[in-house]
């Protein structure tokens, strides 16, 4: 699998980007850096990635496992009511209506485009949240969660579970992964 292009609009901070990863200076880079300061939007790059190949996010998954809640800051925080954090939904830009991120890639040659797409019923702010994924390889386009998560496997070779282990290292565990052994490295990633 080789990254082209990762189109993000409307994604938490970001209202519209492209990183094209054909063009200098990432073309002509094996591995990268990504770098800013806190609130840059660094995290959501990687959101970004995730949710185009599975509909998910390590941290958001992380965050409603651990039951979190973020509460609103307005004049009125005391009466304001927490919004749990249960889904890729919160990832969906204040005020707006829609967001689509789109990862392509080449595997082996072959084009693919893995897309997740968001929108707000009858495109109000206050209507239900519907999702869709797809994954294009070639010409031909798969919509159905078990057939996207059986490519994602044949071309990436791990599983999401495996991707999020060895691809995403997840926040504050940076350290923990630098020290462990080798026994603890093949456990201390299984959640």
């Amino acid at each position: 699998m080789k990254l082209t292009r990762l189109t993000i609009h409307n994604i938490a901070s970001i209202p519209d980007a492209v990183i094209d990863f054909t063009q200098e200076p990432l073309a002509s880079q094996h591995i990268f850096l990504i770098s800013g300061a806190t609130g840059a939007g660094k995290s959501t790059i990687i959101d970004c990635i995730c949710l185009a190949l599975y509909g998910d996010t390590p941290r958001l998954r992380n965050a409603s496992d651990r039951s979190e809640t973020y509460q609103p800051r307005n004049d009125a925080a005391d009466t304001a009511p927490a919004i749990a954090i249960t889904g890729t939904e919160q990832l969906l830009r204040r005020g707006t209506v829609e967001a689509d991120v789109i990862l392509e890639f080449e595997d082996n040659g072959v084009p693919c485009s893995a897309r997740w797409h968001c929108h707000r019923a009858r495109k109000r702010l206050n209507g239900n949240i519907i999702k869709e994924r797809s994954l294009q390889i070639g010409d031909v386009t798969h919509t159905k969660v078990k057939e996207i998560a059986a490519c994602l496997e044949r071309i990436l070779g791990v599983d999401e579970e495996q991707f999020y282990r060895t691809i995403v290292l997840a926040q504050g565990r940076f350290a923990e992964f630098i020290q462990a052994d080798e026994k603890r490295s093949r456990s201390c990633w299984r959640r």
